[in-house]
């Protein structure tokens, strides 16, 4: 079950980080961001991009060693998903409301992935 619930989010963070690599405007489109330099470009690629590739890297090192690692691969790349899913609900305290995509879709996605990462660490 859990090679299961790792290869899914691992696939989830491999096609954000792809995505994001090729079109990082596209990617932030749905969040009214738009991206008018080459600096704005780059850091979307780094946070988004990199980050997408690098959590399906390791998670991907997590689903092919069942051993100590796998438990700490997945309580960090969970606790990170919580810690999106966070910031998104600060947000909704703080700020005007949003509509349902993307912000509340994401918190339902990060919270869901962070959860089953860590119910089956």
């Amino acid at each position: 079950m859990a090679v299961i619930v790792i290869a899914v989010i691992a696939v989830f963070f491999l096609g954000m980080g792809v995505f994001t690599f090729a079109a990082p405007a596209a990617m932030l489109r749905p969040f009214a961001i738009t991206l008018q330099e080459a600096q704005s470009r780059s850091e979307v690629r780094a946070v988004y991009g990199g980050y997408g590739l690098a959590m399906a890297a390791i998670l991907t090192i997590a689903a092919v060693d069942p051993g100590f690692h796998r438990s700490g691969i997945m309580i960090t790349v969970g606790a990170a998903l919580a810690g999106m899913a966070f910031g998104r609900l600060v947000s909704a305290l703080v700020d005007k409301r949003t509509p349902f995509y993307p912000n509340w879709f994401y918190f339902l996605v990060e919270t869901l992935a962070s959860a089953a990462l860590l119910a089956t660490a």
